[in-house]
């Protein structure tokens, strides 16, 4: 049984074929028995300057009848490689970054909501900054006419970091505080394409947000995104 290194971040996920095989097939069937959208989720964060240590959780909510759509506009031109826009700029790829924003932007029948938190002085590796963001996320998209009842996030980078997500996600169902259909599922963008929705729009907005060089990259997308702030929860 052959294994197959992924890279994510700094950190590799490493599969068999036959847990590829398996992750495809559940979340095959997680599509066609979900009802209503799926949101994709993607973070980003800094954690190193002490003037703004931030996390954000992007949100891009696409019905069920438009995945197909959607997922053919991001394959168009990119193939079966995902797109990572921050590796695009790192490797000034600026007409593939170009592109990339723009056909995210064209994506009509999606709606965004970035939820940014205050990471808290204790909180050295932001997961309770983390926390905060999939508390008031998950419940404010899993409630209403619209809810979502599927989520499906970037990985982690290993099986044990994504389970964290996941007991929250438990734990939410069982406070009552989202319904009992709602799941979370974690893949590579490799895996599903459709996550770059929410990494070039996370991206586009974190250069916003830090004003860099590369804050109009925003601006396609800027009335696409509704952007929450919440209180952030000490790491234990």
């Amino acid at each position: 049984m052959s294994e197959a290194p992924t890279t994510v971040g700094r950190v590799s996920l490493f599969l068999t074929n036959e847990m590829r095989a398996r992750r495809a097939a559940e979340l095959g069937e997680a599509y066609r028995t979900h009802r209503g959208a799926v949101v994709f989720l993607d973070e980003t964060f800094s954690l190193q300057d002490p003037r703004d240590r931030f996390y954000a959780v992007t949100a891009s909510v696409v019905s069920s009848e438009n995945l197909d759509n959607c997922r053919q506009a991001l394959l168009t031109g990119y193939d079966a490689d995902p797109i990572h826009a921050s590796e695009l700029y790192k490797h000034s790829q600026s007409a593939s970054l170009t592109k990339a924003i723009d056909v995210v932007a064209a994506q009509r029948a999606m709606h965004c909501i970035v939820v940014r938190t205050d990471v808290e002085r204790g909180d050295q590796s932001g997961d309770g900054a983390r926390r905060a963001c999939f508390s008031a996320l998950v419940p404010a998209l899993g409630a209403g006419k619209t809810a979502a009842t599927l989520f499906v996030a970037d990985s982690r980078g290993t099986l044990a970091a994504d389970r964290v997500d996941s007991d929250l996600v438990r734990q939410l169902r069982v406070e009552g505080k989202v319904p009992r259909g709602v799941t979370l599922l974690h893949r590579m963008p490799s895996e599903e394409q459709l996550i770059a929705l929410a990494d070039v729009t996370g991206w586009a907005w974190r250069q916003r947000w830090l004003r860099t060089s590369q804050s109009h990259r925003f601006d396609p997308l800027e009335d696409r995104v509704q952007v929450q702030v919440v209180s952030g929860i000490r790491a234990n």
